[in-house]
């Protein structure tokens, strides 16, 4: 099924949502029942057995730092991989919170601050490569956080998951980053059940979907033991395994490869090409005179429509000052531009299931949806993006996923399916 890659839970810290999609690529709140009369007690810990207020007991999965903690879920007490010593990438909390999971930190030439995307960043600066707000199935503008990782925070998002099908499709999917609830196939498929439930993704920051939603890799995704000297998974190399890879080919002049802690590429004893030369060599992304064949309508996703770009004193990102961006409000679709005034490029509500109505577009030149029909749930009709509708349920029963039998019904919301009633346990379909 074609799909969005996409984010997920624990990306709460990673890209400011609390929770993607394509096809796998293989690649608690705690409740405190005596909660309104302990007031005293910090937030993350409880009272003791005996009543000491001031012998508190740490709770690791509460999602705040506290005691001898390092860090707890996706609280990281404001470190990063750069704070541990890496270049780059997404840092995690250990299952025990008493020390940080680096394994998808990266040692790397990429310099995060750049403005240029590159090996383990999901974006960097204004360059979110061909990503948009419509990659997680909604309207606004992406952003990039200081991590180079994706900041949605900015997207207005409908249920996508719902509107494609995406609950129990044998995938976890990160559906609360898609403007829907957490996708029950997280809680079903990742564990040892002969299927690969995991997807990694830009939108996910490149870490497995179960990892984030469940704290665990899926076993049946084969990731690779790093460790074992056998490049596997989503390994990029293991110990003195490099799967064939080289300074070299990895675009610097010269050098020693080496692999992490972590089976990812450490480039720190790989030597650069020379920058200042007006060559463009290697993994250069420009030298003097020698932009590659760029210019400012090139780089970074289209956002430029015209101007004279240069390539910084470091050979490793643009000097996009002397590019001129597009104008919203001249009636004219440029740069990232979905829409501008009355110009909507043909698009119709009923292309992303609305019943009908007009398509604006809103000040910052981008699709608002506000005067299109919605489908009426409850009214027995499944239109729409619906579906079900009440009693209505286009056919379906618990045995198209997988269930034994019962009784399926209808959320209340006329999106999703209630599975509840269905017996058994569900398969990938």
């Amino acid at each position: 099924m074609k799909r969005f890659a996409i984010l997920c839970l624990a990306m709460g810290a990673l890209i400011g949502w609390a929770a993607g999609c394509d096809s796998n690529t293989n690649n608690n709140s705690n409740s405190d029942p005596d909660a309104g009369t302990n007031t005293n007690l910090d937030a993350g810990h409880e009272q003791d057995a005996g009543g000491d207020p001031d012998a508190a007991v740490f709770v690791c999965g509460n999602g705040v730092v506290g005691g001898n903690e390092l860090c707890d879920s996706a609280a990281l007490d404001g470190k990063t991989c750069v704070s541990q010593g890496f270049t780059a990438g997404p840092l995690l909390c250990n299952a025990a919170c008493d020390g940080f999971d680096t394994s998808f930190c990266i040692h790397g030439p990429n310099r995060c601050g750049n403005d240029v995307r590159e090996e383990g960043e999901a974006c960097d600066g204004q360059d979110v490569g061909f990503f948009t707000c419509s990659s997680f199935g909604g309207s606004g503008q992406l952003a990039c956080r200081a991590d180079c990782t994706f900041d949605p925070s900015g997207c207005v998002v409908d249920d996508y998951c719902a509107q494609n099908g995406y609950y129990w499709n044998g995938v976890c999917d990160p559906c609360e980053n898609l403007g829907g609830v957490p996708d029950p196939d997280c809680e079903h498929f990742c564990g040892a059940d002969g299927r690969c439930a995991d997807y990694s993704g830009p939108q996910t920051g490149y870490l497995p979907s179960c990892l984030l939603a469940t704290g665990v890799r899926d076993p049946d995704c084969n990731p690779g033991v790093c460790g074992d000297g056998t490049t596997g998974g989503w390994e990029a190399c293991d110990t003195l395994d490099f799967a064939g890879q080289s300074c070299v080919s990895l675009g610097f002049a010269a050098g020693t490869l080496a692999c992490d802690s972590g089976c990812r590429h450490d480039v720190t004893a790989c030597v650069r090409h020379p920058c200042g030369d007006d060559s463009a060599d290697g993994n250069e992304i420009c030298d003097g005179a020698d932009l590659a064949g760029q210019d400012c309508t090139s780089i970074l996703a289209h956002r430029f429509v015209g101007g004279t770009l240069s390539c910084n004193a470091t050979c490793d990102g643009w000097d996009t000052s002397a590019c001129v961006a597009p104008v919203c409000g001249d009636g004219l679709i440029e740069g990232l531009e979905q829409c501008d005034g009355a110009n909507v490029a043909g698009v119709q509500c009923v292309q992303v299931g609305y019943l009908g109505g007009t398509v604006a577009c809103d000040a910052t030149c981008h699709f608002d949806w506000s005067g299109c029909t919605v489908p009426t749930c409850g009214d027995g009709v499944v239109e729409g993006y619906e579906q079900c509708d009440g009693v209505e349920l286009g056919g379906h029963d618990c045995t198209d996923w997988g269930f034994s039998g019962g009784l399926l019904a209808c959320d209340p919301s006329c999106v999703v399916f209630d599975f509840s009633g269905c017996l058994g346990s569900p398969t990938s379909p």
